[in-house]
């Protein structure tokens, strides 16, 4: 069974399933074995950018093209230079292993087919709501960690010839929305504005060009809000690039393809807003938050592809990017942060001036495919890439070139089918990695703090002794650097899977990855070095709070007050670490009649993998995120474990009947463990000030698993001539307030909820088409 293929199939039952308004949430629905960050029920949270992983994959490594041009941010990856709003999209195509010589990144690959103009001219108009009484609220005791206010939202598209070999796709579609986020007593908001166009032509001699378009804008919640005094704080995203491709053959097919894309963020407050104060364990890192300002990210792209033979299939191609970003200081005044409430320190941190990155990529490849027997069939090549990045006034950069093979058997005969396939990966070079040794990056020193008149906001009288010089910029020379030998990480891949078909219309499929990664990079202090620490043992009682099998003396690190101020950071490959992640999967879809359709996927995944701060959230819990676990004792106590997208069990069942008087039922149901998390240790007496030590790795605890059922009901009706379809949406259709969330820290609240699964939501929607 032909994953790839199933997704396409749903993709044109969209109009039956319960899918929202983006790619991330017919991910969230109906693609077997993915995930995305955070839950984003009905559209609770519209104009998010959110996280997707799958076989617990690194979000940083999850690569996004519209058709065949890349359009992956650049900055951290993992994110589109676009919001995938759906009305852009035909169908989708996911890769979640095993991915062709022409994408290198070890994540899912997420495809975005553009839709394009028809025969005939087709138009469409939709529009949905969600208005505010429809709404369920969740508990008072332990709310939401998001829920929706209202939404409103409304698509035009049209699509046809312009003569008898152009055609063209147009659409424009906006989302207005509001919701609430955890303990806010204020709404945030979630509009989307998108117009997107696509021209296709039809050159003669099988020769074709399209060209797609796209000018795109959000406005939400600012992403690093939880830096600023006044948390109502709000942010405009504006998207847009082109991409365009030309095509000629049929047995030998040569492809050219070129494009840019775009991004700007705007937060909504004034470049001078005040900074406020930020809790270690609840909130991002410092060092996350302070990296969110605005700025610009662009990626651009020009390849050649070319694919002959027939008993011998061949294939290569070349390409050549390059990808930039632009970023300006954000926010004055003291940052305070404190540990899990006690005041701990005082940051005067931030950019030291306009940040400028770059980077360059130049990739080649080749493979043949042959038929070795009857019912065996061997595909086999090699990718060559270079890549190069620096920071602007660097005086050194990030220099690599890889050689990835790729070898897959396939097999096939009677009902059965299948492949094993080994590949190497090299993850990419972000321009957030590039943010060590730059001189206009993060920087600056982090001090003791008193909050002597109990207002939880810094002030001049309360700063302490300077504690530590932070980077990972580098305003001197020679403070913060990246090591010339620094290596490329890798990841190696394993792929085996059988699919049987049991009947004509019902297919099967198991299979399993794995991977183990090497040469993994991390920020050492070499000024203040982990034996430069004093350590003592406190007792803690281990996994297990109620018996004594696994008690245990927890090592906590003093940093010696002659130490202060004496950091130096160096960027290098982290010596005999080493990652794993992958799982087993089973799929099977039935497809008895046009009327009927069912997909359920199951998966049981496992990782192991250092985290790259301590803490659950996206920022945190990543093994290709750089942190501070090396440059921190505490920090680096049991930061090997299991990683976010490492859901460990999970289920995914959609179905869509075509019922009789043009109605139709569908219906999608969700499960998933919960985040992976470790019981964290506040030691409030330390010379550095109160921190926090995990007392077990990442993994050995989990929050409450996440489930939704998702309903739609549709029925098509004639009226003035035009068949209108009026449907009604239900998400979460229970009202499950299962917790997403709990108090992680020792002490006698631990594990009690925080906050919940987004409640439920129920949209109402009319669409027609002429």
């Amino acid at each position: 069974m032909d994953l790839a293929a199933v997704l396409a199939l749903t993709a044109a039952l969209w109009q039956a399933l319960p899918h929202g308004d983006t790619v991330w949430d017919l991910l969230e629905t109906v693609a077997p074995f993915a995930f995305t960050e955070p839950m984003n029920t009905g559209g609770t949270v519209t104009g998010v950018p959110l996280f997707a992983g799958s076989e617990a994959s690194s979000w940083t490594q999850t690569t996004f093209r519209l058709g065949i041009a890349d359009v992956t941010d650049p900055g951290t990856g993992g994110r589109p230079l676009l919001y995938p709003d759906l009305s852009l999209v035909d169908h989708i195509r996911l890769t979640t292993a095993g991915t062709d010589l022409r994408s290198g990144t070890p994540g899912p690959l997420i495809t975005l087919v553009p839709k394009a103009g028809g025969a005939t001219w087709h138009r469409t108009v939709a529009v949905a709501f969600s208005p505010s009484p429809f709404q369920a609220e969740g508990s008072s005791a332990t709310p939401p960690k998001a829920r929706l206010s209202a939404l409103g939202r409304a698509q035009a598209d049209a699509g046809g010839p312009l003569t008898t070999r152009t055609h063209l796709f147009a659409t424009a579609a906006g989302t207005s929305s509001s919701h609430v986020e955890q303990h806010d007593a204020f709404t945030l908001p979630g509009d989307v504005l998108s117009f997107a166009a696509h021209p296709t032509f039809e050159l003669g001699g099988n020769r074709h060009a399209d060209l797609s378009t796209w000018l795109q804008q959000t406005k939400t919640a600012f992403p690093g809000r939880a830096l600023l005094r006044d948390r109502n704080a709000d942010a405009t995203q504006l998207y847009g690039g082109i991409s365009g491709s030309w095509r000629s053959g049929v047995e030998r097919l040569v492809e050219v393809s070129a494009a840019y894309a775009a991004t700007r963020l705007t937060p909504g407050p004034p470049p001078a807003a005040a900074r406020g104060t930020v809790d270690r364990v609840l909130d991002d890192p410092v060092e996350v938050l302070a990296d969110i300002t605005g700025g610009s990210r662009s990626r651009g792209s020009i390849a050649a592809t070319f694919e002959t033979g027939t008993r011998v299939h061949l294939s290569s191609g070349v390409s050549l990017a390059g990808a930039g970003m632009h970023a300006s200081p954000f926010g004055t005044g003291l940052i305070g942060e404190t540990v899990d409430g006690l005041p701990a320190r005082a940051w005067d941190y931030g950019l030291a001036g306009e940040v400028h990155r770059s980077e360059t990529a130049a990739t080649a490849y080749a493979s043949a495919q042959a038929q070795l027997i009857d019912t065996l069939e061997i595909d086999g090549g090699l990718r060559l890439e270079h890549v190069a990045g620096s920071a602007h006034g660097a005086p050194a950069g990030i220099a690599w070139t890889s050689l990835e093979p790729r070898l897959v058997l396939h097999y096939a005969r009677g009902p059965f089918s299948g492949f094993i396939g080994a590949r190497r990966y090299h993850p990419a070079l972000t321009l957030s990695t590039l943010a060590n040794g730059d001189p206009a990056g993060l920087s600056g020193r982090s001090y003791l703090w008193t909050d002597r008149n109990g207002d939880g906001q810094v002030q001049p009288d309360e700063v302490g002794a300077l504690v530590s010089l932070a980077g990972p910029g580098s305003p001197t020379p020679g403070f913060s650097t990246i090591d010339p030998a620094i290596k490329r990480p890798h990841i190696d891949e394993l792929q085996v899977a059988i699919d049987f078909h049991i009947k004509p219309w019902v297919s099967l499929r198991f299979s399993g990855a794995s991977h183990k990664g090497g040469d993994l990079i991390g920020r050492f202090d070499t000024g203040v070095p982990f034996d430069a620490y004093s350590v003592r043992y406190q007792f803690d009682p281990g996994l297990n709070l109620g018996g004594p099998e696994d008690d245990q003396m927890l090592p906590v690190y003093s940093r010696p007050p002659a130490t202060f101020g004496a950091d130096r950071y160096v960027l290098q490959t982290i010596p005999n670490v080493k990652s794993t992640y992958g799982g087993l999967y089973v799929a099977v879809l039935f497809e008895k009649s046009p009327r009927w359709h069912l997909l359920a996927a199951a998966t049981a995944l496992h990782s192991y993998a250092p985290a790259a701060f301590r803490g659950h959230l996206p920022s945190e819990n990543d093994e290709l995120v750089v942190g501070d676990s090396y440059s921190d004792p505490n920090a680096n106590t049991y930061s090997e474990g299991r990683t976010l997208f490492d859901r460990g069990y999970g289920l995914k069942v959609a179905t869509a009947y075509n019922a009789p008087h043009r109605f139709t039922l569908a219906a999608v149901g969700r499960y998933a463990d919960g985040q992976n998390f470790a019981r964290l240790v506040v030691v409030p007496d330390l010379p550095q000030g109160p921190d926090i030590v995990r007392a077990y790795a990442n993994g050995k605890s989990k929050f409450t698993f996440t489930a939704t059922l998702d309903l739609r009901v549709q029925k098509m009706m004639t009226w003035g001539g035009r068949d209108v379809a009026l449907g009604l949406e239900s998400y979460n259709l229970t009202n499950l307030r299962n917790e997403v969330e709990e108090v992680v820290v020792t002490g006698p609240l631990w594990r009690q909820p925080t906050y919940t699964q987004p409640p439920r939501v129920i949209r109402l929607t009319v669409s027609t088409s002429f």
